[in-house]
C-alpha cells in the first residue's frame, strides 16, 4: 500500500497548488477515511460490495 503513497502525495500537491483549499480538504478527508480504516481494519477493496442503494 505504501508503494502508491507518492502517487498519492504528488496528484494532492497539485490540487493544493491550484486550490490550496480543496487541497487541504482533500487531504483532511483522507486522513480521517485512513483513521478510520486502520481503526476498523478493512480490507483493501472495501468498497467492492457497496453501490448508491447501500444507502438507501
Amino acid at each position: 500500500m505504501m508503494k502508491h503513497l507518492h502517487v498519492w502525495l504528488s496528484l494532492i500537491e497539485e490540487v493544493v497548488k491550484a486550490k490550496p483549499a480543496i487541497g487541504a480538504r482533500i487531504l483532511l478527508y483522507t486522513k480521517t477515511a485512513h483513521r478510520w480504516g486502520y481503526v476498523e481494519v478493512i480490507s483493501l477493496n472495501p468498497l467492492i460490495d457497496v453501490t448508491a442503494r447501500t444507502w438507501g
